[in-house]
């Protein structure tokens, strides 16, 4: 399974940012991140539906996601590092 733009000179911090911004834009009572060894593994949020608070968790899963260009043919090398 191919990964679209799977390199990016973008800070993972920035991104969250603009999650978050998108979230609370969309009705999020709460937004927050989990944070392991400095580095960003989930997202949390809560909306808000009739009455009704909806916990929400985005865990990310950085080291199967990091695996899946290793094994693609069509990756030049030097993103397989």
């Amino acid at each position: 399974m191919a990964i679209l733009n799977y390199t990016t000179t973008i800070d993972s911090l920035k991104t969250i940012g603009e999650i978050q911004a998108i979230l609370a834009k969309h009705g999020a009572c709460s937004v927050s991140t989990e944070f392991s060894n400095g580095a960003p593994v989930g997202i949390h949020f809560a909306i808000d539906l009739n009455g009704e608070l909806l916990n929400f968790k985005l865990p990310s899963n950085a080291e199967e996601v990091y695996q899946v260009p290793k094994k693609d043919t069509k990756v030049p090398n030097r993103y397989k590092t």
